[in-house]
């Protein structure tokens, strides 16, 4: 599909679309407000005649976006690294972005912050953090160029229609899970908050291990933001049931903390 640059180009999608070239100009460059009916027909009429509406970016920075988590947050701030390095070894910058937005407002009302509006600043976007199927469409009818951490998204969402990168949490879990049976250890629990996604993956991981094993799965499930405080909550319910484990299967390194 070819990009839309030339004045040419442009013209030729108003004539299709039936609206004006100052109208395709503004859907391109997301300057100006447009209705979502008149950018509809706009895209619908690159599309048949094989334009892609997305600039080549002139900016060379990539937004690093978090989402509805701690700016702290021991994992993030490692992927920060990394796609730091990764930029910075081919002429990129990052700039690192933190908001918090609800899953329960249509994409047509969510806002987005005006510098991830803003294409002149940010060629694209790494999404981490805690993320919903309302911004993904937001983004997706912007054009912007963004991909997904897909551990992250909570809720129903189809992956196919994103660029997605995932850790193997089903299968980790369960090599995990088999480790400790390898050692002896029978009475494993799995402590986390099954609440977020990424925690209700490694436990089907986990579950499916001890299942093949013929052993019971024991789930110290709590529900708290505090990841520390999950994992003390959790073990300290697991003793006063009197059920002693061999072996703790910790849902991250900050539950084994609180564990510890």
């Amino acid at each position: 599909m070819g990009k839309a640059h030339g004045r040419g180009t442009l013209q030729a999608i108003a004539r299709k679309a039936k609206v004006s070239l100052a109208t395709v100009s503004r859907v391109v460059n997301q300057s100006a407000s447009v209705s979502e009916e008149l950018a509809a027909r706009v895209r619908a009429a690159s599309e048949k005649l094989g334009i892609d509406l997305r600039r080549s970016p002139k900016s060379r920075l990539i937004a690093f976006v978090l989402p509805n988590r701690p700016l702290l947050h021991p994992f993030h701030s490692q992927v920060l690294t990394a796609a730091q390095a990764y930029c910075e070894a081919r002429d990129y910058g990052t700039i690192f972005f933190q908001f918090a937005y609800s899953a329960d407002v249509s994409s047509k009302k969510l806002y987005l912050p005006c510098l991830l509006q803003r294409r002149d600043v940010a060629a694209g976007m790494i999404l981490v953090g805690m993320n919903h199927q309302n911004l993904l469409d937001l983004l997706v009818t912007r054009n912007t160029h963004f991909s997904v951490f897909g551990d992250t998204v909570q809720g129903d969402w189809n992956p196919k229609q994103h660029d997605v990168v995932w850790i193997e949490d089903i299968e980790g879990a369960g090599e995990m899970t088999r480790y400790l049976q390898a050692q002896g250890h029978r009475n494993i629990w799995y402590v986390a908050n099954s609440k977020l996604t990424w925690f209700a993956r490694r436990r089907q991981g986990y579950t499916r291990a001890m299942e093949e094993a013929a052993l019971e799965p024991l789930i110290g499930d709590i529900e708290s933001d505090d990841e520390r405080e999950v994992g003390f909550l959790a073990v300290r319910r697991i003793l006063n049931q009197g059920n002693a484990p061999d072996a703790i299967f910790a849902g991250s390194d900050a539950m084994a903390h609180g564990i510890y």
